[in-house]
Parts: structure tokens; C-alpha cells; sequence
């Protein structure tokens, strides 16, 4: 019983969709009309860590009586938009009461890194220019973070991002000699979202002389 498409991976191996997505199934009761029953019905649910968010269930009639059934099901995750504990639960039951079960977690995410870019010096001249040492910090919160695909672009050293707990991932960067300097970033979780980053004006272009 596939997904419908081929997802990425979350961090712990899931499979994982971005935003609402369909999950096909297809269920079969042997090949022979002769020597199998037929399914009665097929049903299933789907479960975020917010509660049900869909139940359905098809039925056949035993005079129709069918040996295969294909369903798609529509997954919309509902509150916080990313979650990788969406559960799908499935059952198929033929005629003479054989009863089948499937289960599968995955994960959705809809929700794209949320980035807060703050720093230390305020203390601006002539729009750009700064008279002392700068430092930027960088968090980002994210339930599927990928490191690979969060960019600063600038010409100090660049480290790799600390996990802070909570989803939220950290970078600091000092500038601390004289010269020219720009930033800017980018974010894209594992799921294909972008992120939407508010860069302070200053920060684009800016000057440290010291001297």
C-alpha cells in the first residue's frame, strides 16, 4: 500500500510529504473470483498529534463483490502545519470476515523555517558605518531543519549551526576587523519549504572602522 509519490526522509527515516498530499492504497483479496469471498469493505484513518483528521470507509455489496479496491486518500494537516507523527491506519475485510490491517507514520510539513537574524551593535553612523565590533546571530526554528540548504553568504568564517533544543538551530558571526562587509541567507527545510527572511537594512551593507 504505497504513497502516491516518493517522498524525502525526515531526519529519524520517515517518509515525508510537504503540505496536503494523497495517499493512495490498493488492496487485494487473491485473483480468483472462484476460490476468494471478495472484499466487504476497506477503511481508514488518518491521525496528526492534533487528533483524527480523516476517517472514510467503502463498502461492496457481496452481489458485486469485487477483489480488488483502490482508494486515494487526502491528507491535510491541520494545526501547526509540520508534524512527523501523522499516522495512517488501514483495514480491508473480505466477505467470510479475513481481516487485514496496515499502519504507517509519516511525516507533513507545510510550515516553512521561521529565521530571526538579530545584532549586537546598534550604534550606526551615516546609515552603514560602525566605530566597534559587530556580531550577528542567526536562529532558525524548524521541526525538519536542514543544515545543508540553511546558507549564510558574508566574508567572515561561517560555523556550522548548534542545535539549541526546542526545533531551533543557531549561528553567531563576528566581525571584528576593519573592511566591508555584506549578509544574507537562505533557508529550506527538508520538506522544500523556503523560508521568508526579514534581513535588518543595516546588516546588507555595512562598514567597520575602528580607526
Amino acid at each position: 500500500i504505497p504513497p502516491s509519490m516518493t517522498p524525502v526522509k525526515t531526519a529519524d527515516g520517515k517518509d515525508l510529504f510537504s503540505g496536503s498530499f494523497t495517499y493512495s492504497l490498493k488492496v487485494n483479496d487473491g485473483s480468483n473470483s472462484e476460490l476468494n469471498a471478495g472484499l466487504q469493505y476497506v477503511k481508514w484513518e488518518v491521525v496528526d498529534d492534533n487528533g483524527v483528521v480523516k476517517t472514510s470507509e467503502k463498502t461492496v455489496s457481496f452481489e458485486n463483490r469485487t477483489l480488488t479496491m483502490s482508494e486515494s486518500i487526502p491528507v491535510t494537516i491541520n494545526g501547526r502545519g509540520e508534524s512527523n507523527d501523522v499516522k495512517i491506519y488501514i483495514e480491508a475485510k473480505d466477505n467470510v470476515g479475513n481481516t487485514i490491517t496496515y499502519s504507517s507514520t509519516i511525516g507533513a510539513d507545510n510550515l516553512a523555517p521561521r529565521v530571526n537574524v538579530e545584532y549586537s551593535n546598534h550604534s550606526v553612523k551615516n546609515e552603514f558605518y560602525f566605530k566597534a565590533n559587530q556580531e550577528i546571530t542567526v536562529t532558525i526554528e524548524d521541526l525538519n531543519f536542514d543544515a545543508s540548504k540553511s546558507t549564510v553568504d558574508t566574508q567572515v568564517r561561517v560555523p556550522g549551526w548548534a542545535a539549541i533544543g526546542g526545533n531551533k538551530y543557531r549561528m553567531t558571526l563576528s566581525y571584528t576587523s576593519d573592511g566591508d562587509y555584506t549578509f544574507d541567507m537562505a533557508s529550506t527545510d527538508l520538506a522544500g519549504n523556503h523560508a521568508d527572511i526579514d534581513i535588518p537594512v543595516v546588516l546588507k551593507k555595512f562598514t567597520i572602522d575602528k580607526t
